[in-house]
């Protein structure tokens, strides 16, 4: 006859669990390192980006400056005369649409924004931290490009991608989500309505010949490297298309 103690019959449960956990804190472990190295990897590539960037600038004869608060009335106040919106622009950009980019940032009111009921928005309209601010959009950033003698000749807007901006060719498209296909894929979800984390809207970019600055700029400081452009005239408009092809 053969005899089995206890622990030959019944196994431990704690060495069993021991076992099975352990797969699992190798792959917690291996996703660790794999995150902190594709972090590692995304900040040398925007070093060398910003490096890239501020070489084209140097070679192109411009600064670099980025409108904040404290500025964005200053800003405001060199385009107003429209001249030197004019030429940045070709007039494919609507100037109300830049003067609410600016009045958000300044968190007020500036000459030429978009009215509400022909009335001017109260200061809480372009609040961040007001849920109901009709003009704040997450993750706004302006910035400009300056020649020499300190002439406007680039601008470049962004901001988190909302499907709301791109509403659709009729009224019901204002309740459902779009169509919005890149690469034959469905993106409208990826982009949804609070201001996404992996889309950027860049709404405004121009400044005849500093394009690849521009967009240098943007990936660099948004850390994201899908984005969506509404271009002005459409397939008409070949230098822009051809701009976003070299980034895209």
């Amino acid at each position: 006859k053969s005899s089995r103690s206890p622990s030959e019959t019944n196994p431990a449960p704690k060495k069993k669990a021991k076992v099975s956990k352990r797969p699992e804190k190798k792959q917690q472990e291996s996703k660790s390192r794999d995150s902190a190295e594709m972090k590692a990897k995304s900040a040398e590539a925007r070093a060398a980006l910003n490096k890239e960037i501020e070489k084209a600038a140097y070679v192109r004869g411009v600064k670099i400056e980025e409108v904040t608060k404290e500025t964005a009335k200053a800003i405001h106040e060199e385009l107003v005369d429209g001249q030197t919106l004019e030429s940045l622009t070709n007039g494919r950009v609507k100037e109300m649409f830049l003067y609410d980019y600016l009045s958000s940032l300044h968190g007020s009111y500036l000459e030429g924004a978009s009215l509400l009921q022909d009335e001017i928005p109260e200061d809480d309209d372009y609040d961040s931290s007001n849920e109901n601010a009709l003009f704040v959009w997450k993750g706004l950033r302006v910035f400009v490009l300056r020649k020499k003698k300190d002439k406007l000749c680039g601008m470049v807007v962004f901001h988190k991608a909302y499907l709301s901006s791109y509403p659709g060719p009729d009224e019901t498209h204002h309740l459902v989500d779009p169509k919005m296909m890149t690469e034959s894929k469905d993106i409208a979800q990826e982009v949804g309505h609070t201001g996404s984390d992996t889309w950027i809207d860049i709404p405004i970019l121009c400044g005849c010949g500093y394009g690849d600055i521009l967009m240098g700029i943007v990936m660099a400081e948004s850390k994201v490297s899908n984005f969506i452009v509404n271009v002005t005239t459409g397939k008409n408009n070949s230098s822009m298309l051809k701009l976003l092809r070299r980034w895209s």
